[in-house]
């Protein structure tokens, strides 16, 4: 074969993918009526099988191999920053790496912290932990070393600020630093914050399983000590739970049940006000009272646990008549905004969403 004929056929091969991957997303956006409210997608970053993409504290990540390129997005038009061999280093930082070596610049690229560190963690509000040889150290937001640690010593973030200190590395920290005092402090069983000045503990009981009991700030029991299989983070005062009797709904910083699940009923988490509910025949989308506020049929979505709002969108998984999954966005009044045809969705984050069609990852435009 001469190289023309060669690279005839070639650009004929080429033409021919780059059709058949257009029909595939024209006959992709052909949806049953249903979900025609969702109309055309709109691409902020179009799709391709040679990147991916992360959303982190209001930063998109795409990476291309060992480059990374960072993203966010202007009225849904993407603005490009800094790119290079580069990591998430805590809000609004960049950790990059010079010469073997690991520093911090912002979104833009300008340096913060010069590359002089063996091993860099992303920022931790003020603090971060890097390391040089077998020291770890903690640095402050300038760069000034703030403390160092023994290189038989582990250590590792407790909560913002409060850092747990591990002589031998096992079993529970033998210390908490706080690294904005210098004090120290003995290990205490931390309280998982709920919000809402709740908080949430895990107990044993006589048959050595794992449930949860619900305090205020100052440590004194709620709901008379009732015990939990699961507790959501409460919002707007309200938390989805599932009870150690095996009720389970929305319940409120009374301890007040304002909307309890019938059987075979199905509830996401409570985000922005709302929450999602299945009855099964019907999808309701309720308030911090229980009342609902919008519904549509059910149709094919398949189950709500995981429909969470989002900038006034939550993700939905629908089955197609061919059997095959696909999430799409609805929005707070049940409609759909993007029609439910992708393998994989995230959060809506800036009026945008990462998702994954077939192995290709894109960002799409929901509002």
């Amino acid at each position: 074969m001469t190289a023309k004929r060669f690279i005839f056929m070639a650009a004929i091969l080429l033409l021919l993918c780059t059709g058949l991957g257009i029909y595939g997303f024209v006959k992709a956006s052909e949806h049953p009526k249903d979900y025609q409210s969702a109309g055309e997608i709109r691409w902020v970053l179009p799709p391709s099988t040679s990147h991916h993409i992360e959303y982190i504290d209001g930063v998109f990540f795409v990476s291309k191999g060992d480059k990374m390129s960072v993203m966010t997005v202007k009225d849904g038009k993407p603005q490009w920053r800094a790119r290079g061999v580069l990591e998430y280093g805590g809000k609004d930082r960049l950790i990059y790496c010079e010469d073997r070596k690991y520093g911090y610049m912002d979104l833009d690229g300008k340096v913060l912290i010069k590359a002089r560190f063996d091993y860099a963690e992303a920022f931790y509000g003020d603090y971060a932990l890097v390391r040089n040889g077998e020291s770890h150290m903690v640095i402050g937001r300038q760069g000034n070393e703030l403390y160092t640690f023994e290189e038989e010593t582990t250590v590792t973030w407790e909560k913002e600020g409060l850092l747990s200190i591990y002589d031998d590395g096992r079993g529970e920290p033998d210390r908490i630093l706080d690294c904005g005092s210098g004090t120290y402090a003995e290990y205490e069983q931390s309280l998982s914050p709920l919000g809402e000045g709740l908080y949430s503990e895990l107990v044993k009981t006589k048959d050595d399983d794992a449930l949860l009991v619900i305090r205020d700030k100052d440590g004194r029991l709620k709901f008379g000590g009732e015990r939990f299989c699961s507790v959501d983070q409460f919002d707007h005062g309200v938390s989805y739970v599932k009870k150690e009797n095996g009720q389970c709904g929305y319940m409120n910083t009374k301890g007040e049940m304002v909307l309890s699940l019938g059987g075979g009923w199905e509830a996401g988490s409570f985000r922005e006000g709302k929450g999602v509910v299945d009855t099964g025949k019907r999808i309701l989308i309720v308030d911090e009272k229980g009342r609902t506020t919008a519904e549509r049929s059910k149709g094919n979505i398949v189950g709500v646990r995981f429909c969470v709002f989002s900038e006034g969108f939550t993700k939905v998984l629908v089955e197609h008549e061919t059997h095959e999954k696909g999430w799409g966005y609805m929005d707070e009044n049940g409609e759909f905004v993007v029609p439910p045809i992708f393998l994989h969705v995230e959060p809506v984050s800036q009026g945008c969403a990462i998702v994954q069609y077939r192995s290709s990852m894109g960002i799409v435009k929901v509002k």
